[in-house]
């Protein structure tokens, strides 16, 4: 499935693979199985790696593309699993991805306290990360996730308006209010309700569509000491 959503691009006698972003949970499927090539998977024992792209999955659009363009990113993998609780979606793993990013690249300013707390579930800087803006659900201000809740907050089988539903919508925000678009998506998954496919999907993929001025945004950071404001 994967491959109907990436592109090969031919250079003389060579072919540039595409680089995807995903948790490491699916990296080794998608190295064996596509043309592309991953930053981490299942053997990965560099945890700073995996810091790292914890960070790109946390961080809002505009600071995380700037880290995705260090590391070559042209797709973004997101495990939306339509919601549902128990489909093992990248929604219900995301405090692994905030907690590595903390201990082992804290130079990037993912911190749990700023998305996550054990009592109310998530928060604050989760609405605007990639991760949650890319699964393609609600805004939180549709309080969908609002009342009290076992934390984190999934919703139930039959809850998908929690999703954005229809087919031509989209994600809430792929702008963060730039007015430039972050990511295109290019492929879901059929989905749940077969009656509806590629309504509730279970993946889908996002080509990254950098601004006109990522090289020199990307001298504002530096993958040893993070972001510099200076």
């Amino acid at each position: 499935f994967i491959n109907e959503g990436l592109e090969v691009e031919k250079i003389g006698d060579y072919e540039k693979r595409p680089v995807i972003l995903s948790w490491w949970d699916y990296g080794y499927y998608l190295r064996t199985e596509s043309n592309a090539t991953v930053l981490v998977d299942n053997a990965t024992m560099n945890s700073t790696q995996i810091g790292t792209v914890g960070a790109m999955l946390m961080l809002d659009g505009p600071q995380a593309t700037i880290l995705m363009y260090k590391y070559g990113v042209t797709h973004v993998l997101i495990h939306s699993a339509a919601g549902v609780i128990g489909m093992g979606s990248d929604l219900g793993k995301a405090q692994w991805p905030i907690r590595i990013s903390e201990g082992y690249t804290p130079q990037f300013g993912v911190k749990e306290a700023d998305y996550f707390d054990p009592a109310f579930g998530y928060y604050g800087a989760f609405w605007d990360s990639v991760l949650y803006q890319l699964s393609g659900y609600k805004s939180p201000t549709d309080n969908v996730f609002g009342g009290a809740a076992t934390a984190p907050f999934y919703p139930e089988v039959e809850q998908y308006t929690i999703l954005t539903g229809v087919l031509d919508n989209r994600p809430a925000k792929l702008d963060w209010g730039t007015g430039h678009d972050y990511f295109h998506e290019v492929f879901r998954s059929t989905g749940l309700d077969a009656s509806n496919p590629r309504v509730y999907p279970i993946l889908r993929l996002y080509e990254v569509n950098y601004p006109d001025n990522i090289e020199a945004l990307a001298s504002s950071i530096s993958l040893t000491d993070g972001f510099v404001t200076d």
